[in-house]
């Protein structure tokens, strides 16, 4: 069974102002289909830095790690900008990304999550 995706948008990306310590965090999702099976994330940030080290400290507005968040549902944490991702269901799939500080609350700015989200459409060949 191979999978494609057959239509990548970005559903929105979220260009925040009013965060201190260097700049507003953005991120943004590229999904690309793998040759084989699958596809190949990248999550770019801006003014963010992944830090697994610091796992459980104290928040910093522009440090932590990502959640991995597929049609609704939390599949993983990511500490760095490329991950892997197994066959989707058939059908639309919405692939999000949120940026989340390293004591476990999601970066936020003006009231609004820093997240982006590509949707994908899985086929069987």
């Amino acid at each position: 069974m191979k999978s494609h995706i057959f239509l990548a948008g970005s559903v929105f990306a979220l260009l925040l102002t009013g965060c201190s310590g260097g700049g507003n965090p953005t991120v943004d999702l590229t999904v690309k289909d793998d040759p084989v099976e699958g596809w190949n994330l990248y999550v770019e940030t801006t003014n963010f830095t992944f830090t697994p080290d610091e796992i459980s400290a104290p928040a910093d507005d522009n440090k932590g790690y990502a959640l991995l968040i597929v049609n609704g549902q939390v599949i993983t944490r990511l500490y760095s900008d490329w991950t892997y991702l197994p066959g989707l269901p058939v059908g639309n799939n919405t692939i999000g990304i949120a940026l989340y500080h390293n004591d476990h609350t999601p970066v936020v700015v003006d009231g609004t999550e820093v997240t982006d989200a590509e949707v994908v459409v899985a086929s069987q060949e």
